[in-house]
């Protein structure tokens, strides 16, 4: 969003942590991409089971992203605040590594990072997921783009919704080929890969 502002990208894609941005004006949206159910809360193998085992302990995420709403979510249903926990800032790129090597009790992220701490981590426990909330709420992902592009590149802009459009219709006809091929493109197996695919709508 902020190089959008500055004039260096005409769109981009947000999850539902930051659609507080267009929200606020700084972009417009373009399309919704999908119902995005794959934040989640993960917890030490070695720790509880329930948020409440988290208090005082040291909770990894990244601050105005979707990792921190599933956290305050998941917080608020155990009765809890930010205040409960060691809350430490953290770029995803930080994060997985630092829940890999036991530096942190928990990790507040999403998939496909979240897919990755899975593998490395395979007895990491599932302490909250948006399941949980939905479909009281419903976290969103959209395209979005620059104010000023949406007026002075519309053509464009709508050529590239229509390429989406035809990608997102594929990945719902063919789920089990998308899932094939974004394991094929990434590092992460087939069955972590269809377990991010099949977290989101």
């Amino acid at each position: 969003v902020v190089a959008m502002e500055a004039g260096s990208l005409d769109a981009g894609f947000l999850g539902p942590g930051a659609m507080w941005l267009p929200a606020a004006g700084r972009v417009k949206v373009l399309g919704v991409n999908l119902l995005d159910l794959g934040n989640v809360v993960l917890g030490q193998p070695d720790g509880g089971t329930t948020m409440a085992s988290l208090k005082g302990k040291t909770v990894g995420v990244s601050e105005g992203t979707s990792g921190e709403m599933i956290l305050r979510q998941a917080l608020g249903k155990a009765g809890m605040t930010l205040n409960d926990i060691q809350k430490v800032n953290l770029d995803p790129a930080t994060l997985v590594p630092a829940f890999i090597a036991g530096r942190v009790a928990a990790a507040a992220i999403w998939y496909p990072p979240a897919g990755t701490i899975l593998e490395k981590v395979p007895g990491a426990k599932l302490l909250s997921s948006d399941r949980e909330f939905y479909p009281e709420l419903a976290p969103l992902s959209a395209f979005v783009a620059r104010k000023e592009s949406v007026v002075e590149n519309r053509e464009g802009l709508v050529r590239l919704m229509a390429v989406l459009q035809d990608a997102m219709d594929y990945r719902m006809d063919n789920l089990d080929d998308a899932i094939r091929l974004t394991a094929g493109l990434t590092t992460l197996s087939e069955e972590i890969t269809g377990s991010i695919f099949r977290s989101k709508t």
